[in-house]
């Protein structure tokens, strides 16, 4: 058993460090406090602890005093200094004179502290010739804990069983304690990478100053600035809402690192089911710190992402017509506004953000083929959207979201300015075509609306286009008819109506010419 010596002028500080150490299981006893280094010095002189925990700025006698009068002693325990950031030349001075190491007081966690002291059990061991005594390393202990929060995280909520069974040695046998979970996340990336941790990392780090009642704490990192917290505390410690540590946990990381993060809490889990459906929840809550409003709150994980995507993509479709309009007249302001307030409703509906990006991919998918059949472009314009890595998808925030589609509609309309100009009168033939489309069209009825004979139409319209009217209509027809055949709701005969086709024989025979299959081999394969 080594003896512990706590020395800082602030009671605080001193009542902090009792807490943080477990001195039941540990192999460590309290020997006293000191405020000052004098005071140290005269207990020294009594009493030797094995180990003097010191701060550095202190009435009297400093830190750097202190060590040094111990060296002169030749005090042969070791000595754990306490700093703060601006602290680092004196504690270079305290390492030349024979510090042990040093901790940050305003990042210091019970875990990092218990990691030191036993680093200097095992040196006191081997330089007394003990025979130490065997300890469950730490790092041990912190894995388990990392990976019990990865199957909690990560494994399908129907393998319920295999589930708890993972997690059950969170709780520890016989003890009456209880586990709250948190989900903290960071939306400014560059602020958080300037601290040069992760999100978890400085939610330990800070621990020290928000669940200073606590067990153990573990944290378990995700790519997008993002961590689940599990925090263990002896129930009859529980003495602030779930919410309140929440704010906490914001307030300090705003202190001490100037960070903004949202955090989604729930209740305290006092067994293992209640932690997976705790976890779970938050899982799903989560979701929606995609949004501006949600992503820097403390948001209870009750408020569950909706899946009813309805009235967001009424709203998205009303707005085709402006948003075809903006594209095709090159206003990317106007656009974004348009997208900026269906975004808005998302949130305001707490839909689900994946459901918000297919609203969002469909309607650009809409506007694309009606810019490209009334040949303002003649190619795909939105193809960012449909790569490998699809930038839609994968944009982590609502503010990354409305930076990609800024991209995206700044790079078609440059797209659209460049394109082969069509004269006047094929731009309304293509509009008259497209507006008509699902029923008969001929020739003579479109040279009618545009005001030119047949023969100049078809001799002009080719030119532009590159292919004859008939081909043309024909194709959309067919594409048209494509997407109700694959949507399943329509059979081969009705889809060819639909189109302004009445010969299903020449209809098949069209559609085998243009996709390569025939119709029935689409009904097949969908």
């Amino acid at each position: 058993m080594y003896s512990i010596l706590i020395v800082d002028d602030e009671k605080i500080v001193k009542l902090a460090i009792k807490s943080m150490i477990n001195w039941a299981d540990s192999g460590f006893q309290l020997l006293g406090t000191a405020s000052d280094g004098s005071r140290a010095l005269e207990i020294c002189e009594k009493t030797r602890p094995d180990i003097i925990i010191t701060d550095l700025k202190m009435p009297h006698m400093d830190g750097i005093e202190l060590i040094k009068k111990l060296k002169d002693m030749n005090y042969d325990g070791e000595i754990l200094v306490l700093s703060n950031y601006n602290d680092f030349e004196l504690v270079r001075e305290a390492m030349k004179y024979g510090a042990h190491d040093y901790i940050l007081k305003v990042t210091v966690s019970s875990e990092e502290f218990m990691r030191v002291l036993y680093e200097i059990k095992e040196k006191l061991d081997s330089r007394r010739g003990k025979e130490a005594v065997p300890q469950i390393s730490m790092k041990d202990i912190e894995f388990e804990r990392y990976n019990c929060l990865y199957k909690l995280w990560f494994r399908p909520e129907n393998e319920a069983a295999a589930q708890a069974g993972a997690v059950s040695g969170m709780f520890a046998s016989g003890r009456n304690e209880c586990i709250q979970v948190f989900v903290v996340r960071c939306g400014d990336r560059a602020a958080l990478e300037k601290t040069g941790q992760k999100v978890g990392e400085i939610i330990k780090n800070i621990a020290g100053n928000i669940f200073n009642k606590s067990n153990w704490i573990s944290a378990l990192d995700f790519e997008n600035n993002s961590a689940l917290v599990a925090v263990n505390f002896p129930t009859d410690e529980v003495k602030i809402s779930p919410q309140e540590t929440a704010q906490r946990i914001k307030d300090i990381t705003y202190m001490y690192f100037n960070l903004k993060i949202g955090v989604i809490y729930g209740a305290f889990a006092r067994d293992a089911q209640s932690l997976i459906n705790e976890a779970g929840r938050s899982k799903r809550a989560c979701e929606l710190m995609f949004y501006e409003s949600i992503s820097d709150v403390c948001t209870d994980n009750k408020s569950i992402p909706d899946d009813n995507e309805q009235y967001v993509k009424e709203l998205a479709l009303s707005s085709a017509d402006r948003i075809f309009n903006e594209v095709a007249g090159g206003n990317v302001e106007g656009i974004l506004k348009t997208f900026e307030s269906i975004i808005k409703v998302g949130e305001e509906t707490l839909l689900n953000p994946f459901r918000l990006k297919k609203i969002i991919k469909r309607v650009l998918r809409d506007a694309e083929k009606r810019l490209m059949n009334l040949g303002i472009c003649n190619e795909e314009i939105f193809d960012e959207y449909n790569t490998d890595e699809d930038v839609i998808f994968t944009a982590e925030s609502e503010e990354a979201l409305k930076l990609v589609l800024k991209n995206i509609f700044e790079t078609a309309v440059q797209r659209i300015k460049t394109r082969k100009t069509y004269r006047k009168e094929i731009h309304e033939a293509l509009k008259y075509i497209e507006d008509n489309i699902y029923r008969k069209i001929t020739v003579p009825e479109v040279a009618r609306r545009v005001n030119l004979t047949d023969t100049y139409l078809c001799r002009v319209f080719k030119s532009d286009v590159g292919k004859s009217m008939i081909d043309y209509i024909n194709e959309l027809k067919l594409k048209k008819a494509y997407e109700l055949l694959v949507s399943k709701n329509f059979l081969i005969k009705e889809a060819a109506s639909a189109v302004g086709i009445n010969d299903q024989f020449y209809f098949n025979r069209l559609f085998k010419k243009y996709f390569g299959i025939t119709p029935k081999d689409i009904k097949h394969k969908n």
